[in-house]
This record gives structure tokens, sequence and C-alpha cells, in this order.
């Protein structure tokens, strides 16, 4: 009896362990990656990003892209956009790259540096 109580329990917990991993309802999962993922960008260049999705899913959307901080973005794609640092230094040197999923909006990845000179 001990024995087919430990089975039972086994499958149980492997059951709801798989319903975690999946996901509820088969739904779409969609992860987004930003690359490079630099620690710093010097003043007066430009960065190009690009992004990865990764999806169980074809929709062929991209990414909307973001920016928080010093700079400005340019060249935007669905995958791809140029970062274009300023020419001098900011007071507040912390800038943020973000891109989230035109598929699955709360799919998104971000890359936060610091300016130097």
């Amino acid at each position: 009896m001990r024995r087919i109580m430990r089975i039972r329990i086994a499958s149980v917990f492997c059951a709801v362990l798989l319903a975690l991993v999946v996901g509820c309802g088969g739904g779409h999962q969609t992860v987004v990656t930003i690359s490079p993922r630099p620690t710093t960008v010097a003043i007066d260049t430009v960065v190009m990003f690009t992004v990865s999705i990764q999806h169980n899913h074809k929709s062929g959307l991209g990414v909307n892209w973001s920016l928080a901080g010093a700079g400005s973005l340019s060249d935007v794609t669905p995958f791809s956009v140029n970062y274009n640092a300023p020419t001098t230094l900011p007071a507040n040197t912390s800038v943020t790259v973000s891109a989230v999923s035109q598929e699955d909006a709360t799919a998104t990845d971000s890359v936060t540096f610091t300016l130097t000179q």
C-alpha cells in the first residue's frame, strides 16, 4: 500500500511540475534577448543593438524599442536599432534601451549601461 501511495504522490508531483514548466492553456511563450550587453558606452559613439526572439509560434513580428536616458535611437527596425550616445557627458549617465515584443507585451528585455568619457 505504501509503495502505491508513493507512486501516486510522485505522479501527481510530476503532473504539477509539468504544468508549471509548460504553462496552462498551451499559450505562446516568447523570449526577447537584446545584444550586445555593454556595461559602459563612450560618449559620441553609436552602438547597434539587435534582438533575438524565441517563441513556439511564427508570428514574424519583432519588437518596439524605447530609450530612457541621454542620447537617441535611429535606424529603428523591428529587429535592430542604433543607439547614438550624446556628444557630451550628461549629469545622469545611466541609460536603458528596452525592447518589447510586438506579439506579446509581457516579453521584454532591456540593457542598462553607463555613459563614459
